[in-house]
């Protein structure tokens, strides 16, 4: 059952539009692809049986945040890349 927890978090950012330039780029390198959009929302998922696993992972961009939802291990990877950039300036 922990494996399959999904959660859902809200990084803020003045720049969000960066942030998600980041986001993206660390999901291709993930392996995660494109496979649509739903109710504002952003869906990326691997390809075969390693999308099945890992699920999809769902990221919104408002003002002045990027909400991402997923497979709770993906969603903290994906918020201990991202947070750096965040505190750091670097996005």
């Amino acid at each position: 059952a922990y494996f399959n927890r999904h959660i859902s978090i809200t990084i803020n950012s003045k720049k969000p539009h960066r942030l998600e330039q980041h986001l993206i780029n660390q999901l291709i390198q993930n392996s995660y692809q494109l496979v649509g959009e739903l109710e504002g929302f952003t869906i990326y998922q691997r390809p075969n049986l390693s999308g099945v696993f890992s699920g999809k992972l769902f990221y919104q961009l408002s003002e002045n945040s990027v909400i991402i939802s997923g497979r709770a291990t993906q969603v903290k990877a994906l918020r201990n890349y991202l947070n750096p950039k965040v505190e750091t300036g670097l996005h």
